[in-house]
């Protein structure tokens, strides 16, 4: 079988931040979800080995044909890819442009996730963080939040173009995250004539896997520094939290 345009189906937010790339068909045994707006024109995925899933996970949430529950991925012996550009945004606009709440926190919790639309499956991870300071957004500190990610976590073997950042997370990781607040128009989510509202499984969506995280960990700090020109050179939270500082004035 043919594998599918990645994007198909994808919920809008901004046209214009839709870039064309060129596209290659190839033959998919798993499908990546959907990420929550259209930042690229498709994911890259990487996978080596054939894939044997695991569906015993516990069941997060059900409605109808709908169907959120956890999973694993135990093997993998077989690869594929594709290819796509995130648009481009000044650090400015990375900021700015978007309703993100940004805050200081660790990983408490990591659950990969498959979501069922009637049939049509899609992967994807949540993570719970403990926030511990916050520099913009309506939240506490010593509050747990989660976040839906456009990618499996921690998985080994497993790769995808465009969540280089988010993929270097791990349980007890600290970082500053940078989430996107979901409303009515961000949250829906609609495949196979089946509507997810994200608000029912998670606290925030994200604009991308590469540039709305800052993450400390045992290679040292780990963030888009291609994004991120003026402090390419930062080595610790506490710089970034500096630039941030600058940022959101």
């Amino acid at each position: 079988m043919k594998g599918k345009d990645i994007l198909k189906g994808m919920n809008d937010i901004d046209e214009n931040i839709i870039e064309e790339t060129s596209k290659k068909k190839v033959f998919r045994k798993i499908k990546l979800f959907k990420i929550f707006v259209p930042i690229a024109a498709c994911f890259a995925i990487i996978m080596i080995g054939v894939v044997s899933l695991s569906y015993g996970g516990e069941t997060l949430y059900k409605n109808g044909n709908l169907k959120v529950k956890e999973f694993e991925l135990k093997e993998n012996e077989y690869s594929y890819s594709n290819d796509g550009d995130l648009a481009f945004y000044t650090e400015e606009e990375i900021f700015n442009k978007y309703n993100t709440d940004i805050f200081r926190g660790v990983v408490e919790k990591i659950d990969n996730i498959q979501i069922n639309f009637g049939g049509e499956i899609e992967y994807g991870s949540i993570v719970t963080i403990r926030i511990d300071e916050v520099y913009r957004g309506n939240i506490e500190v010593g509050q747990s939040v989660t976040i839906l990610l456009p990618a499996p976590i921690d998985i080994n073997g497993y790769a995808v173009t465009d969540t280089n950042t988010i993929s270097k997370i791990k349980h007890g990781t600290t970082g500053i995250f940078m989430p996107l607040v979901l409303d009515d128009k961000t949250s829906l989510w609609e495949q196979n004539d089946i509507s997810l509202d994200k608000r029912e499984i998670v606290d925030y969506g994200i604009l991308d896997g590469e540039r709305y995280c800052f993450l400390e960990t045992e290679n040292g700090l780990v963030f888009d520094k291609n994004a991120f020109k003026s402090i390419n050179n930062a080595v610790s939270l506490d710089e970034i939290e500096d630039y941030i500082d600058t940022m959101i004035k």
